[in-house]
């Protein structure tokens, strides 16, 4: 606004404004960011990597992710995503001892995010557990 030639004042304004609304608050940011994205079938990994790209302090990250995404909301979420892909591919065989199709279950998990506990524990809520 100041290279647009706006008054000081009028930033000033402004400033105050948007910090009214939050829109200039880091932890209120990730806070969303985190409740939004983890709903989509995104690991804190992968939020992790998404909230430092867009400047946000790891300590903010870190301590946002611990009360926003438990690990039990974590693994919930990741055994929802994978029970979704499970379902998409459901012409193949699913039994304890496709290792290769684990391991692609895996790779899927990984990528959107989720690390290896969470990974393991999804992977064993859908493959072996009796519910």
């Amino acid at each position: 606004m100041k290279r647009k030639g706006f008054p000081e004042e009028v930033v000033e304004q402004v400033k105050e404004r948007l910090k009214e609304l939050s829109y200039l608050d880091d932890v209120h940011f990730a806070r969303e960011w985190i409740t939004s994205r983890c709903q989509r079938g995104n690991g804190s990994l992968k939020l992790k990597q998404e909230l430092l790209q867009k400047g946000i302090g790891r300590e903010i990250i870190e301590e946002q992710l611990q009360q926003c995404l438990p690990e039990e909301d974590e693994i919930y979420y990741a055994t929802r995503l994978l029970d979704k892909k499970i379902k998409q591919e459901s012409n193949y065989y699913y039994g304890k001892d496709n290792y290769p199709l684990l391991k692609k279950f895996s790779g899927y998990l990984a990528g959107r995010g989720y690390n290896g506990a969470v990974i393991n524990k999804a992977i064993n809520h859908c493959f072996y557990s009796e519910s």
